[in-house]
């Protein structure tokens, strides 16, 4: 009885260890799909960082990216255990730009392949579904600022 009981439970960590592979195997091609629509080589989609900074050139522009990663870059070294409450305050404002910033580049993405503020809003809320629809769906990239959502 117990045997079964581990059997069927290791088969369960097995199935979701497969459900993980397959989301993140579709990601990873999800994204590569986005770089070549917007006629970037697919293989920046596989470097970390870069990635990122190719992805802010193809739907808005790098001085957004540099913005961003100056604040990361701040908040990482203000996020402290022991602070007062000018640090928690600077730490508090950095996390709003940060997130507005976020809140930005979704709406830019979307719009730069044609799509709705609904669909950046999905990009947000649930990134890795978005952005396998963009990469493998239908979508054409038009470039920043065009499309509903061009904010």
């Amino acid at each position: 009885m117990i045997f079964n009981l581990i059997v069927f439970l290791l088969s369960l960590g097995f199935l979701a260890w497969l459900a993980v592979i397959a989301i993140v195997v579709l990601s990873v091609v999800g994204m590569w799909m986005i770089f070549v629509k917007a006629g970037e080589s697919g293989w920046k989609s596989l470097i970390p960082v870069y990635n990122i900074y190719i992805l802010y050139k193809i739907c808005w522009n790098v001085k957004a990216f540099a913005l961003m990663l100056v604040l990361e870059i701040i908040g990482s070294f203000l996020d402290g255990k022991n602070r007062s409450w000018f640090i928690g305050l600077l730490v508090f404002l950095v996390g709003a730009a940060l997130l507005a910033i976020q809140i930005l580049f979704c709406a830019k993405l979307a719009g730069s392949f044609g799509r709705s503020l609904i669909f950046a809003a999905g990009l947000f809320f649930f990134n890795t579904v978005f952005i396998m629809i963009l990469g493998l769906g239908s979508s054409r990239y038009y470039g920043p600022d065009r499309g509903p959502a061009g904010i």
